[in-house]
């Protein structure tokens, strides 16, 4: 197994870090600018066809870029709605909708004319699917269905053009009977609730969604009704083997920026950063990274290999959210009163990476995938 890269994969590392450290940083997610000023430099179709506007990366490819975009200093509210948008909602279209769908969208979705937002989670249910309330009503001789019940915690939520959501069917008695469907924001009945509590990544925006019997063409289910399941699995196998890929290079670019700040910090008994204290939880954190990178180049070469279609996405988004989580507090401690008072940004990095343990599925989520297929 080689882990060198290429020079065309050195040249697309090279390219995607000077990009994001000229990133004009007033530009947030939270705010219409961001998204064609994102989609110019091809951030939002990394792994969409070049037929549809995309770059035509593979899956290893694409979070290698990610990797250098958080490293050159992409903030990670812009990270995660990105991936939201591309893993979430537009590789949704590309790998199962038909072709007027991916025509009319797609190019849209990968310059930032528009943008997509993934709806899964439901205000009673959580990530179970199985308790689903948002229902389609298909009609039994008509050309369409209705759809009704609210999701919630929808990245991108506020300002999206397209929701990929899934639905089950109305009278159904298993999980097993659910679609997903691509949702136009401007139908009428659909309400938009801006959510400003949540904790972190406060530049990403948020949303609760309301269904009041919105009228939808069969053309916007997404493959055939009935075949939800397969089809989440397909869409959350993209977002949890790449979306916190740019955190791991926030994170990388954290640990340097402390490691600089401690070499140059004394106490009476010298340099902190010469302190077997200091140097073996720096060390640590590195050894943490490390391994988190591994699960995450592991998941995108199964998912270009199609093979683990549940556990290597499952593993790698458990492993990096934990090493997020235990990297950001192991720096913010590190560095005392200033990781405190957020001069470097730290205590700010660990509210934001704090909600990736719950976000595409808790990490007992991943821990239930993962255990399925031990005894296979």
């Amino acid at each position: 197994m080689d882990f060198s890269t290429t020079k065309t994969q050195a040249a697309l590392i090279d390219r995607a870090r000077q990009a994001a450290e000229a990133f004009d940083p007033a530009l947030t997610p939270a705010g219409r600018g961001f998204w064609p000023a994102a989609g110019a430099e091809g951030w939002l179709g990394l792994c969409l066809d070049r037929d549809h506007g995309g770059q035509g990366l593979g899956a290893v490819d694409t979070v290698l870029v990610a990797e250098a975009l958080g490293r050159g200093g992409l903030s990670r509210a812009a990270l995660f709605s990105m991936g939201a948008h591309l893993f979430g909602c537009a590789m949704a279209l590309q790998n199962h909708a038909g072709p007027a769908l991916r025509a009319a969208w797609l190019p849209r979705l990968a310059s930032g004319a528009a943008i997509g937002a993934l709806a899964l989670t439901e205000p009673q249910g959580g990530s179970d699917t199985g308790n689903g309330r948002v229902l389609a009503a298909f009609d039994a001789d008509g050309p369409g269905l209705t759809l009704t019940g609210t999701k919630t915690l929808v990245s991108n939520g506020p300002l999206a053009d397209l929701l990929v959501v899934n639905a089950t069917r109305q009278g159904a008695t298993s999980a097993l009977q659910s679609s997903v469907l691509a949702v136009p924001t401007d139908l009428p009945g659909l309400r938009v609730t801006p959510l400003t509590s949540h904790i972190g990544l406060r530049e990403a925006p948020m949303a609760e969604i309301h269904f009041d019997n919105v009228r939808l063409d069969r053309d916007h289910v997404l493959g055939r009704p009935g075949q939800g399941l397969g089809i989440l699995l397909s869409v959350m196998r993209w977002e949890r083997s790449c979306i916190l890929a740019g955190f791991l290079g926030a994170a990388e670019r954290d640990l340097v920026a402390v490691t600089r700040a401690l070499s140059g910090r004394q106490n009476s008994r010298g340099r902190l950063i010469a302190q077997q204290a200091v140097a073996h939880a720096l060390a640590e954190l590195r050894v943490e990274q490390e391994m988190a990178r591994l699960l995450l180049y592991r998941g995108a070469g199964a998912l270009e290999a199609d093979e683990g279609a549940v556990i290597y996405p499952a593993m790698a988004k458990l492993a990096i959210s934990r090493a997020l989580v235990s990297s950001a507090r192991g720096l913010q401690e590190l560095m005392a009163g200033a990781g405190w008072l957020d001069e470097m940004g730290l205590a700010t990095a660990l509210t934001d990476v704090m909600g990736t343990l719950s976000a595409s599925g808790t990490s007992h989520i991943q821990l239930n995938a993962i255990a399925s297929g031990l005894e296979r």
